[in-house]
């Protein structure tokens, strides 16, 4: 049912976006090719949404992924046609989102009883303090600066974390 609830949502999202658009937009037709391959990935990966069947992909992980590109290029169509700001309210979802998701991550490991993250907890903390700036600037350059964000932290625990993947054999 949650499956069901997440491509309704995203069914509804870009049938609004289709009927307050324009058609002949370069940018609104690329958007909307990758939004369908990356849609058509995620219906692909239903199947292993719960449980990864052996070899290939971590099905839940290409979902996620491909479930993310299609909400974030709905996000970048919807704003990027107008020069008006991202707004409170998608600047609270887009950094508030990956704030959460990132508290999540500290939640979980706290409750396994692991040392504090402290790449993720400041990760979190530039995230909520960039929300004022990013409600005030163009939605793909907010947009920008939260992916580098992310990719920042994601470097650094890539580094961090290689000598374990290492003994681990990943």
């Amino acid at each position: 049912m949650l499956l069901l609830a997440l491509l309704w949502w995203t069914w509804s999202g870009y049938a609004w976006l289709g009927n307050q658009a324009r058609a002949d937009q370069a940018l609104l037709r690329v958007g909307m090719s990758v939004a369908m391959a990356a849609l058509f990935v995620v219906d692909l990966t239903i199947p292993e949404a719960w449980h990864d069947k052996a070899g290939g992909l971590n099905g839940p992980l290409v979902l996620l992924t491909a479930y993310l590109v299609v909400r974030c290029v709905h996000l970048v169509l919807a704003h990027a046609a107008g020069d008006h700001p991202l707004g409170w309210f998608y600047a609270a979802a887009l950094c508030g989102g990956a704030a959460l998701y990132l508290a999540g991550h500290l939640l979980f490991a706290n409750r396994l009883r692991y040392a504090v993250h402290v790449g993720r907890l400041v990760t979190m903390a530039v995230l909520l303090a960039w929300l004022p700036a990013a409600a005030v600037l163009p939605p793909l350059v907010a947009l920008a600066v939260l992916a580098g964000i992310l990719a920042a932290l994601i470097a650094s625990e890539t580094v961090r974390y290689a000598d374990v993947r290492r003994a681990l054999g990943h």
